[in-house]
């Protein structure tokens, strides 16, 4: 049975609400079968582009078959959205599931508030529309080019998406016979800066379409992919720091700032979703300024996997989650690489060093974080409860990041202890450290001290 997932883009109106709950009544009743979400997104002006783009985002994380994009205000017939929604399944382009598209006067609404039936009430038919309802798998989407977030507000965006999809996919998106109907509402204001806007960017798709030019037209889609979600794990024991220096390793102070509010504050220069994981969320020392506070769920039989699974649960549905370690000192190069959005094979990524760092005077490698996306989350959890049951049985003596990323890049069990780089990882090999013991510590600052002024990181206030 195909997996369906209907989204409405829907940020709450007064003028619109009778019209969004006829829709989601409607959507109730015909696909009952389906799974509905409301969606809207961070941008400041609302983005139909952004929400549909979510909305899809939502489908392929969610492992379902098809997406049906559906306005909060359009009511579509059911045997053409069914035959759509089977469509969609297995072709490669998006569906319509209307060739034609009525919106109803405010008498035509009235009426169908009232009962008369869709067919007969009254109203107004828009030719050519492309607007209302989109039925497509989300690898379809993504192959059009999604659509441009860079509309905001109201107008054009349906448009410019047909021009990308005729463009990128070599033809129309199917329709099928049938109605749509737009219920009747306040109309937006479609004038003013951001209206113009619109307007101007749409006539470069009308331009690069008359040129030819794909290449344009791939440059304007590009969905702006959303921000990932930082998880900062700083609820150990600190038995190998000691409380040396009256305080957490995660606390101590580099370069003017404690060790863990740095790690926050350069996290939030890419996303406004911050976690910080601790062992008891009352202690205010750990409180860092923009990030929100989570409580470890720790179970010491997890052995070292225990500080990835203990936040198993905050791991985010619907975009990427980076683990970040607590008691590291970022430069911010590695943050921002660390940040990064780009696509990772298989849905994850490592950040280490391989090895000692001439610079810091370490003498080992050491892991920096963690990136997994949604369709990672299985393997990444079923690995690390592999390194627990090795470690429980004695057959592995730690279990900790490196060992999670030998495993996720499919080391066997007896190669789980060999230090190599088996790719999926980037190299950071600057500033950037992990702090475990005392020694750490000096050795850091006594570095930077030593170090030319001119390459080393600037001391913002206390001394290093």
């Amino acid at each position: 049975m195909t997996r369906v997932l209907v989204g409405i883009p829907w940020r709450p109106t007064s003028d619109r609400q009778a019209a969004h709950d006829a829709t989601v009544a409607h959507y109730r009743e015909i696909l009952p079968h389906a799974d509905l979400v409301e969606v809207d997104t961070r941008h400041k002006q609302f983005c139909l582009a952004g929400c549909r783009n979510e909305i899809v985002r939502r489908a392929q994380t969610g492992g379902y078959d098809v997406a049906v994009l559906a306005d909060a205000d359009t009511l579509p017939e059911q045997a053409p959205l069914v035959e759509a929604i089977e469509a969609a399944a297995t072709d490669w382009r998006v569906h319509l599931p209307y060739t034609e598209y009525r919106t109803l006067t405010a008498a035509g609404t009235e009426q169908y508030t009232a009962g008369t039936p869709l067919t007969d009430c009254d109203h107004v038919t828009v030719p050519e529309a492309t607007s209302g309802v989109y039925v497509t798998r989300p690898d379809v989407w993504w192959a059009c080019g999604a659509q441009d977030e860079r509309f905001r507000g109201w107008g054009f965006e349906d448009y410019a998406w047909l021009i990308a999809h005729k463009t990128l996919l070599g033809a129309k998106p199917v329709r099928h016979t049938g109605r749509v109907y737009a219920l009747y509402h306040p109309p937006a204001t479609k004038a003013g800066k951001q209206y113009d806007a619109n307007e101007t960017r749409y006539k470069r798709y009308l331009a690069a379409a008359e040129n030819g030019d794909v290449h344009t037209i791939r440059q304007l889609v590009q969905a702006p992919p959303t921000e990932p979600r930082a998880i900062i794990i700083a609820a150990g024991d600190g038995t190998r720091w000691g409380n040396y220096l009256g305080t957490p390793k995660h606390l101590a102070w580099l370069c003017g700032e404690r060790i863990l509010h740095r790690a926050v504050r350069l996290a939030r220069q890419y996303t406004n979703d911050v976690r910080v994981v601790v062992a008891d969320p009352a202690d205010t020392r750990y409180h860092a300024p923009g990030a929100q506070i989570e409580p470890a769920r720790l179970n010491p039989a997890n052995g070292g996997a225990d500080k990835f699974l203990s936040s198993r649960h905050l791991w985010a549905k619907d975009t990427r989650t980076v683990i970040v370690y607590g008691d590291v000192w970022f430069s911010d190069d590695a943050m921002r690489q660390i940040m990064s959005t780009r696509p990772y094979k298989d849905g994850w990524h490592a950040f280490v060093r391989f090895g000692p760092s001439k610079i810091t005077g370490r003498e080992w490698g050491e892991n920096f974080a963690h990136a997994i996306d949604p369709q990672a989350h299985n393997a990444y959890e079923a690995n690390l409860h592999r390194l627990v049951q090795l470690q429980q049985a004695g057959r592995l003596h730690r279990s900790g990041g490196w060992e999670q990323y030998r495993a996720m890049a499919g080391a066997p069990d007896d190669q789980l202890t060999k230090h190599r780089n088996l790719g999926h990882a980037t190299v950071i090999d600057d500033w950037t450290d992990d702090i475990d013991y005392p020694a750490d510590w000096n050795t850091w600052c006594w570095q930077w001290a030593h170090a030319d002024p001119a390459t080393r990181p600037p001391n913002l206030d206390r001394g290093a």
